[in-house]
């Protein structure tokens, strides 16, 4: 069968924290991760379905992520029914058109086997595009890529939420980068976050730790970079344009609001309110953050290999209630709540306690964006799916503890 359809759509391209992806393999138990281009897309009964656009004459949908073509050298699909071709672009640095390679294609119902050592240039990790076109409808129940040297891949699932517990802390906390007190030293960090499938482990190593007082959540993020770099240090940078970590914390009396603290390797600080994803007030200042940066090596030399990097940070307690209000109508509540008196406010923002109680379950995410050579990887503690962080229903939970830290 000769395919004549229109060739694949050429698009303006820069990078972009809010692209989609798909896990490494997947099941459609839903779409998340794709985004139609051309044609209509839907879920039937446990399978992707593509219709082609009919003014078009052809569909097409696209998803982000990060590939490791030495790990995971095959791609596999598996067409119910329909017809497709499929594509795939570095999308690393690319701005203009992006020249795309054609994978494959497929006619009739069954699996699909795509070598990509054969069919691209490709070594390593590589930030790309997947395009699935067809030229009247497709029906594909998953996509899985197999590793190097497996027969068969497992379909992976979606990463449960994980969840911290954060255990008081036992004295003052120096906000300075160095991580000396002792309460730091016995806190429990979490395990090495992976890049946003979930799946992927990430080249160079981040943890996280929390703690907490009356009055203040503290954080410390440790990350390995052999390349620590950045140039950004004013306030409210776009700090996601360079190596970054940052906090996503939901607001507890207003989850569907969250806050966002980004700190990167010259200590610029930015701080947002999102009132929707991806839609961050700038001009939001929570008054009281502090961040300090510890940096084993050096930011401004690239040629040499550095150790990495460590975040402290102290947020206020009753900036994450009640900072999300204007600046004048914040100070006017804080100042009620300084001199309450034990009262409760009848204002729903401030109706309750700000401070959490033992027992009571935050949802955050620690994240962090690093410039490896050759492409960017995106990490999240809890796997968004997508390449990409605002995805709240997707943070982590938090448990706080009336546990002293290192006391049992």
């Amino acid at each position: 069968m000769v395919h004549t359809w229109r060739p694949i759509t050429a698009v303006i391209f820069t990078l972009s924290l809010m692209r989609t992806a798909f896990p490494l393999g997947t099941e459609f138990d839903n779409l998340n991760g794709w985004r139609e281009v051309l044609g209509e897309l839907k879920l039937v009964e446990g399978a992707a379905v593509l219709t082609a656009d009919p003014t078009k004459a052809y569909g097409e949908i696209r998803s982000y992520m990060t590939l490791d073509i030495e790990q995971y050298p095959i791609i596999e699909m598996n067409c119910i029914d329909g017809d497709y071709k499929v594509y795939l672009a570095d999308t690393h640095e690319q701005e203009g058109e992006i020249q795309y390679l054609r994978i494959g294609h497929k006619v009739g119902k069954g699996p699909a086997r795509f070598y990509l050592k054969d069919l691209t240039p490709w070594r390593g990790r590589r930030n790309v595009v997947l395009v699935i076109q067809t030229q009247s409808s497709v029906s594909i129940d998953y996509i899985r890529f197999i590793a190097q040297g497996e027969a068969e891949a497992p379909i992976h699932k979606v990463r449960p939420i994980p969840r911290y517990v954060v255990k008081k802390s036992s004295g003052k906390i120096d906000i300075d980068g160095q991580l000396n007190e002792l309460a730091w030293k016995r806190c429990d960090a979490t395990p090495p976050i992976r890049l946003t499938d979930g799946h992927l482990a990430a080249l160079s190593s981040t943890t996280a730790k929390m703690m907490w007082d009356q009055d203040h959540l503290y954080v410390a993020i440790q990350c390995a970079d052999k390349d620590v770099f950045g140039t950004k240090e004013n306030r409210d940078d776009n700090l996601w344009e360079e190596d970054v970590v940052g906090l996503y914390i939901t607001i507890p009396n207003s989850p569907q609001h969250y806050v966002e603290f980004e700190v990167n390797v010259n200590n610029g600080m930015t701080d947002l309110l999102n009132i929707k994803p991806s839609q961050g007030l700038v001009n939001w200042d929570c008054r009281g953050w502090e961040a300090k940066v510890f940096v084993d090596g050096t930011s401004d030399n690239r040629s040499d290999e550095d150790v990495g990097w460590i975040i402290e940070m102290k947020i206020p307690l009753f900036a994450i209630y009640a900072q999300p209000l204007l600046p004048e109508r914040a100070k006017e509540k804080e100042d009620q709540w300084q001199s309450r008196s034990g009262k409760r406010l009848k204002d729903p923002l401030l109706a309750f306690d700000f401070r959490p109680k033992a027992g009571e379950i935050w949802r955050a995410n620690f994240v962090r964006i690093d410039h490896e050579k050759g492409h960017v990887e995106y990490q999240a503690w809890s796997a968004p799916i997508v390449q990409g962080f605002h995805v709240p229903e997707r943070f982590g939970e938090i448990l706080f503890s009336d546990e002293i830290v290192g006391i049992q």
